[in-house]
Parts: C-alpha cells; structure tokens; sequence
C-alpha cells in the first residue's frame, strides 16, 4: 500500500515470474518423513552413474524418476505439477517427468552458474540435507534489458533487485519455469568435515492435446 501511495496510482505487476514453494512434510506427508526419504534417496544412487563430478561436488543420474523405490514420490510430484498448471490454466493431455538427479556437495566452495532448463515446461529442486546457513537457490532477473541501467538503491525491493535467494531449508519444494535462470552461490559459512548438501532436482513437461 505504501508503494503505492508514492506512485500516486496504481502499481500494476506485469509479466511475473512466479516460484511455487511448499514443503515436503506438509504436501507429502504419506510418504515417510524427509531424513527416510534422504536416507534411501542415498542409498539408491550410490549405484546409479555419475553425470558431473569433483572434489566437492557429484551429481547422480539423470534418470531417478525411474527407480522403483522412488515411485510415490515421483507420483506426488506430478501432482503438484499438474495443481501448477491447472493455475495457469493449461490444456494439456499429460504431465511427465523428463529427468531427475541428485547433487551433493561437501564444501561451502560449491557453486553453480547461472542457467536454464531448456525443453521442459517445469522445473523443481527439493533440498534435502545440509548444514546451517548453506547456501540455497538464488533465483535471477529474466529480463536482459534490466542490465543496460543499474544505478543504486537506498533498500532492496522486488521491484528494483535482480536476485532473489530462496533461503536452503531442508524440505523446501520449489518449483519454477524452466526458463527462469537460477544459481547457486558459494555457502557463507564452513562446512564441517562430515557436512554435505544434498538437494533432488527434476524437470516436468507437458504433452500437447493434437487433432
């Protein structure tokens, strides 16, 4: 209200890039709770290959959503997918998973670069696992053209930053479109010797209604 009292009419919020947050123990509770998912989430990926690795960081698999075990979960996940395009109102015959993997990561050093997830309608990160005050996910302007003028501001608000973190907390469901460019940044605080972040990502997509 005070926002608008400044602009001496109505502030109207065009083209929004929305985040759809829940949390695991509230939407999946009929699953088990979230260190059981954890646990046997690592249980079935050390054998699964590994698709990006280094000294801090290894991520499994593309395919998870294709382990049995993994099943309801995967179920529960169309699911909130499907509520999120029943939002936008799509038509649409089938929503599927396309891919999910795992990432692991056992320094604060860990980070990730900006980017997309090309060809999928949907994207989703569940953090799992990690220590205090690690970083979560940093979610960043679309809109290329923001960058030609950055001047400075006296506070932060969402209609002048370019990031926004959605801070790590364990059980956290995010999901967001695909097209929205995302990060991760390197932790604030050290990690502990046996610290590790863990944190289940996927991609949803749609299949079209066809004459």
């Amino acid at each position: 209200m005070t926002e608008q009292k400044k602009t001496n009419g109505e502030v109207l919020t065009l083209f929004p890039s929305p985040i759809f947050l829940t949390n695991y123990t509230e939407r999946f509770k009929d699953l088990g709770d979230l260190d059981d998912l954890t646990e046997n989430l690592i249980k079935h990926i050390e054998e699964q290959d590994v698709v990006e690795s280094s000294v801090i960081h290894c991520r499994k698999s593309n395919q998870l959503h294709k382990i049995p075990e993994l099943k309801e979960l995967c179920e529960g996940i169309i699911s909130l997918g499907e509520s999120i395009c029943d939002f936008y109102h799509l038509d649409y015959d089938e929503l599927y998973i396309t891919s999910m993997w795992a990432n692991l990561s056992t320094s604060e050093y860990y980070s990730q670069r900006q980017h997309i997830h090309p060809n999928n309608y949907l994207s989703g990160i569940i953090h799992l696992k990690g220590p205090e005050n690690c970083s979560g996910t940093t979610f960043c302007d679309p809109r290329p053209a923001v960058e030609v003028l950055e001047p400075e501001y006296t506070q932060s608000t969402m209609f002048n930053t370019t990031r926004q973190v959605i801070p790590f907390v364990p059980g956290n469901v995010l999901i967001f479109p695909s097209w929205l460019p995302h990060c991760v940044l390197p932790s604030e605080m050290p990690f502990k010797n046996d610290d590790v972040r863990i944190t289940l990502s996927f991609n949803l997509m749609f299949r079209e209604k066809t004459d």
